[in-house]
């Protein structure tokens, strides 16, 4: 008995070290949280623009199509609690920031008001809060959870294996500054039916608490770039018409009167909607609500002269 006990706990000896070799050598290597996270942080005074948000920004705006310091912090899936805390890490450094550009989703606006969820919906609830928790932290120096350490080993649902194998800027998988291309070539032959709107019931409440939660949010956003003289816009990016059609004209409202109200509060919050803008075809969308390599090059031309229209900072 006791052979097998020391035994065992040599062998989980061996693998503990092995993991934790493994956890090492990957941070040393490059990726997406990592290197953005790098790259503000070497030219926290140089940026003028900068991009937040998920995937509906992260692959939907290409810096080089911008003006010149510009730079796409998004990730794809990213749950707004990170977004805050990177806002709170970095925008208070930023001397010369002029806007910082968040995405306002029609989704975001649910609030529990989904009578039926699809099961490939469900099947992706939660699925990466563990990765989130790691990668964010280990990468970019943000905790969510205050007693655990996440192993990227044992928590990871990226596949970080493959970092060993591939090139530095096959790693990162963003370009230098930030974007990430949906390629066209690559769209799904049923795209137009992919990632559009879920059923809303109305005449369900909203959840109180998860609505003054994300309230809670934008306004330290907007008081974050307030107090940096930074403008906070605001957009909802293109849809394409099988997601346009799914969406409630009310819901879209709501929207409105959350900025509005946000706006009350901090007047250098601004709203750019281009959700059903008629200059975006086919070809510009990857699904139904993710723009193209085509989408993305024009939406950035389109945004960076609004943005030059909007008032200056009072």
């Amino acid at each position: 008995m006791k052979r097998f006990i020391r035994n065992t706990c040599l062998i989980s000896l061996i693998i503990l070290a092995v993991i934790i070799i493994i956890e090492f050598a990957l941070f040393l290597r490059p990726n997406t949280y990592s290197y953005k996270s790098e790259y503000v942080n070497n030219h926290i005074d140089d940026l003028h623009t900068l991009l937040f948000g998920n995937s509906h920004i992260e692959r939907a705006l290409i810096p080089d199509s911008m003006d010149k310091g510009t730079f796409n912090l998004a990730i794809s899936g990213r749950p707004l609690i990170y977004d805050i805390e990177l806002a709170k890490m970095f925008i208070p450094k930023m001397k010369s920031l002029d806007n910082v550009v968040m995405p306002l989703d029609y989704s975001l606006f649910y609030f529990d008001r989904i009578p039926f969820i699809p099961e490939t919906e469900q099947k992706g609830v939660g699925l990466l809060d563990d990765t989130y928790k790691c990668m964010y932290y280990k990468y970019m120096g943000i905790r969510v959870d205050r007693f655990w350490y996440w192993s990227e080993v044992l928590n990871s649902k990226l596949n970080y294996f493959t970092r060993f194998f591939i090139s530095d800027e096959e790693a990162r998988e963003c370009d230098s500054l930030g974007y990430i291309q949906n390629e066209l070539k690559t769209r799904d032959h049923a795209w137009q039916y992919h990632q559009t709107p879920l059923k809303v019931d109305l005449s369900k409440p909203k959840n109180k608490d998860t609505y003054n939660m994300v309230y809670n949010y934008y306004t330290t956003l907007s008081d974050l770039t307030y107090r940096q003289h930074t403008r906070l816009i605001l957009i909802s990016t293109p849809m394409f018409k099988a997601s346009q059609v799914e969406m409630i004209p009310e819901l879209r409202d709501e929207m409105r009167a959350f900025v509005a109200q946000l706006r009350l509060k901090n007047p250098n919050v601004y709203y750019l909607d281009y959700t059903d803008d008629p200059r975006f075809e086919d070809h510009d969308f990857f699904d139904s609500s993710h723009m193209s390599e085509y989408g993305a090059a024009k939406l950035s031309k389109i945004l960076n002269r609004d943005i030059k229209e909007l008032p200056a900072f009072q």
